[in-house]
């Protein structure tokens, strides 16, 4: 009896298995992002160091000081079901990242370092959004 046939022919040794799968690729996850903030630390603190590189460091915290958010706004009168909204949502958020990772590095970066916040917002038409873009700047 192969391992397979085993997993096939008791759900709970099955379940068990899968859980445990899961449970290493997380803990694998969990510990690369660990080593990489750990670096990304270790690589700011000698950059923040270098007698070279101070005033570059210093200018750049300057310029990012404020808080950074996504906000994606959803028109509700476009009648799209749940499950297009989202994936709009997602297809606009990537777009939002590739575009600020060409314009405007710095600013991603905190945003980045800052867990990500995000704000979804509705409004009921397009002249409502108009609106909110000339509230917003």
């Amino acid at each position: 009896m192969s391992f397979k046939d085993l997993l096939i022919g008791n759900p709970k040794l099955m379940s068990a298995a899968l859980f445990g799968a899961g449970f290493a690729v997380a803990t694998l996850l969990f510990r690369y992002r660990l080593r990489s903030r750990a670096g990304m630390l270790l690589q700011g603190a000698s950059r923040s160091n270098s007698a070279d590189n101070r005033g570059d460091f210093e200018n750049e915290a300057m310029t990012v000081s404020e808080e950074y958010k996504m906000v994606l706004v959803v028109r509700m009168d476009l009648k799209m079901g749940k499950g297009k909204v989202a994936a709009q949502c997602a297809h606009a958020a990537v777009g939002a990242v590739e575009k600020s990772s060409y314009e405007n590095m710095t600013a991603l970066k905190q945003w980045q370092r800052h867990a990500q916040p995000k704000v979804v917002l509705k409004v009921n038409d397009e002249e409502s959004l108009l609106n909110l873009v000339k509230v917003t700047g």
